[in-house]
């Protein structure tokens, strides 16, 4: 990555890549009670039984909080560096396996199915 603008003084020893890995973590942290909380106002739970391993009701969409603060990293490292096409197609896949995911939420796909789309991405 090419690092210009704002954070190219943050470039020393990584603390850039750091700074991003800490904003996204901090974001994924805030959200995920916020998409739990939405989870139960629209009564969105897995609940135990057949393939479930879980003994309790389980809020659905979990994966969103971790999308949303991938997305917001990508969007920051995009707005101080130049990003690579192996970068976009990593953004690219994850945005199929965050679909995939929330497909199975809420029409469970065969395990076979899931595996195959997972180690195609």
């Amino acid at each position: 990555m090419n690092v210009n603008g704002p954070m190219a003084a943050f470039d020393v020893l990584g603390v850039r890549f750091l700074l991003l890995f800490g904003s996204s973590l901090l974001l994924t942290l805030a959200l995920t009670p916020l998409v739990v909380r939405l989870a139960g106002t629209y009564k969105l739970f897995d609940m135990p039984g057949g393939r479930r391993v879980h003994t309790n009701p389980t809020p659905r969409l979990g994966g969103t909080s971790m999308l949303v603060g991938f997305m917001a990293t990508i969007g920051m490292a995009s707005w101080t560096a130049s990003l690579s096409a192996s970068l976009w197609l990593v953004l690219g896949l994850s945005m199929a396996m965050f679909a995939m995911g929330t497909y199975d939420d809420f029409r469970p796909l065969r395990a076979g199915v899931r595996l195959a789309l997972q180690i195609g991405c």
